[in-house]
């Protein structure tokens, strides 16, 4: 079921003003993010900035690399002695925000956020034994089916690929921000049988 959240952001003299909305729910209030915050994304584009309305809170961040903006809202009620509320993470084209933020886009702005991605870039450094698993039919099909429902990883950009001692498989390495994370091996176990083989991961 489509449960995309609208966003609807308004101009104010010093702040924009957040709202969303959902099939299931809306803010409860609208938030206000000002705008030298938001200008700050220009020169801070991995920092994570903070702020705060009506009890509530946000964390806002750019990636570079998308050229998105996230904003992590902390939607919190007062009922008597509790403190009631909930989590929700909106995604926004940076550039299209910051145009809106400098006063190029009018008064009122809605958009759907954009859907987040776990699934990092897979480049591949070697070819050699990507070639040969590529040429074998019962490999190939194993590795498509691995690659596809492993490194579903939050907040990596690239997961590189070399080749390995071992035949059909690859030493990786993650990349967050341009730098390297944790390593290890996509090794194919049980090549005595094909039939059987079964690629793992390895860290």
């Amino acid at each position: 079921m489509n449960n995309k959240t609208l966003v609807i952001i308004t101009k104010e003299e010093r702040h924009l003003s957040f709202r969303t909305v959902t099939r299931d729910r809306k803010s409860p209030h609208s938030f206000m993010i000002s705008k030298e915050t938001l200008d700050d994304l220009h020169d801070l584009p991995q920092a994570i900035l903070c702020e705060h309305d009506c009890g509530s809170f946000a964390q806002i961040w750019r990636d570079p690399l998308k050229e998105t903006v996230h904003i992590r809202f902390y939607w919190l009620n007062s009922d008597g002695f509790r403190l009631t509320g909930w989590e929700q993470t909106i995604i926004v084209p940076f550039h299209e925000l910051m145009s809106f933020n400098s006063g190029r886009r009018g008064d009122r702005w809605a958009t759907l956020s954009l859907e987040e991605s776990r699934q990092p870039k897979l480049v591949f450094r070697g070819t050699k034994n990507l070639h040969a698993a590529v040429n074998h039919p019962i490999v190939r099909r194993k590795l498509t089916r691995f690659l596809r429902d492993n490194f579903h990883w939050y907040n990596v950009d690239e997961i590189l690929l070399y080749d390995d001692m071992e035949p059909y498989s690859f030493f990786f390495r993650e990349m967050r921000g341009g730098r390297a994370g944790i390593c290890g091996g996509v090794i194919l176990h049980g090549r005595e049988n094909m039939e059987k083989a079964q690629y793992s991961l390895h860290t």
